[in-house]
């Protein structure tokens, strides 16, 4: 199959779970043989065409910084839609963004080539999270065409139960439920950095993602004083959670981006890891630390359902300092969190996720040659 995947972010911009998804998904494609082609926005430091596992990155647009989402730089990516459409692809997969709007030529009928589209989480009332509260306005138009654009595609695609759900409830009917999973061979690969008593973090630096709740919850209890707090990510709230945590005598250390095989040894090396994020469409980072065999604590997010029980993980039903700072204590204490962790992880592997993607674009393909 020629396949090309519309995704604003992609390699190596690899920090949150949807450029992940696509970036494990396509590089296993290209190694069944397809041709894959991926439209991403340009990015300081890479060439505006390369080849990377097979993969032909095409980047257009204006460069997009690595450290934040950037609403006006995500804005300049409609070329890539005039070259999915212009070019001999058999079928087009949008990530959920400005490529979602791929779907007009749907709309329109302009097309008869398969478009799926794939949803990652539905924000509604929280873009003020990202974009401030002028976001509020741009998140609600931009949803209302996402919406537009799902009816009109031949097939959507959802990462959880939770999306689905939301999607729903503004009409987009029977989306496909294909959960992300873990590069379980890699984790093996991977040896620890062993570091004593540290908590870990892996994200973006994102007010909704809450990370001085962590920091302040490590500062409440005498039995995580001695931690130490290890930051992989980067984002616009940096400088506030440095400050935090000098006021709050936690030590943090904040090491920005890392690469694939840093980030997995750290967590390996870790005790914990801690997503405190008040809002995810999957958080796939839980999934991943038990693929590492570290006990993992979360908020209660609908979305975590899909992987999390109260065997392998701890989720902290009231989303405060001290509920957090207790079920991080509640992790430390166990012996058998990491051990059904991993069990758990085992069941979610990208071959399988990839493999689940390529049987809809042949289903879709076939369909449209019938």
């Amino acid at each position: 199959m020629r396949i090309c995947i519309l995704s604003e972010l992609f390699y190596p911009y690899l920090l949150g779970g949807a450029e992940r998804r696509y970036w494990e998904i396509a590089k296993r494609l290209a190694k069944k043989g397809h041709d894959v082609t991926v439209f991403s926005l340009k990015f300081p430091g890479y060439p505006d065409e390369e080849t990377v596992e097979g993969i032909k990155i095409k980047r257009v647009g204006k460069k997009h910084p690595l450290t934040h989402r950037d609403a006006k730089k995500l804005a300049s990516y409609w070329p890539a839609g005039f070259g999915a459409v212009a070019s001999e692809f058999d079928i087009v997969d949008a990530n959920q963004g400005a490529g979602t709007f791929i779907g007009l030529w749907k709309f329109l009928r302009l097309t008869k080539r398969p478009v799926v589209v794939t949803f990652h989480d539905i924000y509604w009332r929280n873009w003020p999270g990202y974009w401030g509260i002028a976001g509020r306005y741009l998140g609600a138009i931009l949803e209302l065409g996402w919406f537009v654009m799902a009816k009109a595609a031949s097939r959507v695609i959802v990462n959880s139960n939770q999306t689905k759900e939301k999607l729903g409830v503004f009409g987009v009917k029977n989306p496909e439920v294909i959960v992300s999973g873990v590069d379980l061979e890699t984790v093996r690969k991977v040896k620890p950095i062993k570091s004593a008593k540290t908590i870990v973090y892996v994200g973006r630096l994102e007010t909704y993602k809450r990370v001085d709740v962590l920091i302040k919850a490590m500062a409440l209890s005498k039995k995580l004083r001695g931690y130490k707090l290890l930051v992989m990510g980067r984002g616009p709230d940096q400088k506030r959670l440095e400050r935090i945590a000098n006021e709050s005598k936690v030590r943090a250390e904040f090491l920005g981006f890392v690469s694939e095989e840093e980030k997995i040894a750290r967590i390996k090396g870790a005790d914990v890891l801690v997503n405190p994020s008040a809002l995810e469409g999957l958080g796939l980072i839980l999934l991943e630390g038990m693929a590492c065999g570290v006990p993992v604590v979360g908020f209660d997010l609908e979305c975590y359902k899909e992987f999390c029980t109260t065997e392998n993980s701890v989720i902290v039903k009231e989303f405060s300092e001290g509920a957090l700072s207790e079920g991080i204590e509640t992790a430390l204490s166990s012996r058998s969190l990491a051990r059904n962790g991993a069990k758990t992880a085992e069941k979610f592997s990208w071959d399988g996720v990839a493999d689940k993607v390529e049987k809809v674009y042949k289903e879709l393909l076939n369909k449209a040659s019938n």
